[in-house]
């Protein structure tokens, strides 16, 4: 070895992280991790709730007449207005029709 501190270790023994010396608590942390175990934990209970009401707005839009593919590619939207297009329905608009009048003017940003 040449005599220095393992890259990130500074000579006092005290970790840089992004720059900045890492608090006791950020020691041998992973930098580029983010997020508790809560967080994780979190994220996986908002995405099943996200799953369970995009389920019941496609069985929704299916009982009403919508073919399986529209129901499940505008139950996935949550820019339809699902009582609406129910609606439409039940007053005698073909769901495509109603998908077509109701659906968004602008397509959402991809994720960057």
């Amino acid at each position: 070895m040449d005599g220095l501190p393992p890259r990130g270790l500074l000579a006092s023994g005290r970790t840089r992280l992004h720059g900045r010396t890492a608090p006791e608590n950020e020691r041998g942390k992973d930098p580029t991790r983010s997020g508790t175990n809560e967080d994780v934990q979190t994220k996986a209970r908002d995405k099943r709730h996200v799953d369970e009401v995009v389920l019941w707005r496609r069985e929704q839009l299916a009982q009403v007449g919508f073919s399986l593919p529209l129901a499940a590619r505008v139950a996935d939207d949550a820019r339809y207005d699902l009582h609406a297009l129910i609606e439409l329905v039940e007053r005698g608009c073909s769901p495509d029709l109603a998908a077509r009048i109701l659906a968004p003017l602008e397509r959402e940003p991809d994720a960057a």
